[in-house]
């Protein structure tokens, strides 16, 4: 949610809950992401996701708000081959669950994460300046130890150049 409420240049997490372009990508997301945790940890579908819509209407707050650069930092970490992005989008990929939906929300996610700038943050400027000299396949390769030739990572360029 707070990578694409900086693309979509809102200050805090209660104002991306607003936004019903951010909302429909962060539900088609947890959709997607359910279904993988359905069929490899077989949870309750209904139980998972009257979870998930606790955590979105927790997040959705006005009293609980939460600066959008605040959680959106390390964007290296977040990106790294067993985290919250890249490894939820490798197994759908693997289990091959959804590969057409991955190509539009959990790819657009990462590639705003990929675009993600602020220079009081030392692992997103780190970032934005490896994408820089050395394009985002290769920050992928390194930082998400993805091969620049999957499929995965291709899907993610794609939504990163549309994002520009």
């Amino acid at each position: 949610m707070a990578y694409l409420g900086y693309m979509y240049g809102k200050k805090t997490v209660y104002e991306a809950t607003q936004d019903k372009k951010i909302m429909e990508i962060v539900r088609q997301v947890t959709k997607e992401t359910s279904k993988l945790l359905v069929k490899k940890y077989s949870f309750d579908l209904e139980k998972h996701q009257a979870y998930i819509n606790k955590i979105i209407q927790r997040f959705s707050s006005k009293y609980i708000s939460d600066d959008i650069l605040r959680v959106a930092r390390s964007p290296i970490r977040k990106i790294g081959e067993n985290e919250r992005l890249i490894a939820p989008a490798k197994q759908l990929l693997e289990n091959n669950i959804e590969p057409v939906a991955l190509s539009t929300v959990i790819a657009t996610v990462i590639a705003c994460a990929l675009h993600f700038k602020n220079d009081k943050d030392v692992e997103a400027k780190e970032l934005q300046d490896f994408i820089l000299q050395n394009g985002v396949e290769e920050a992928l390769e390194k930082y998400s130890k993805l091969n620049r030739n999957s499929r995965l990572v291709q899907l993610i360029v794609k939504k990163y150049n549309e994002l520009k």
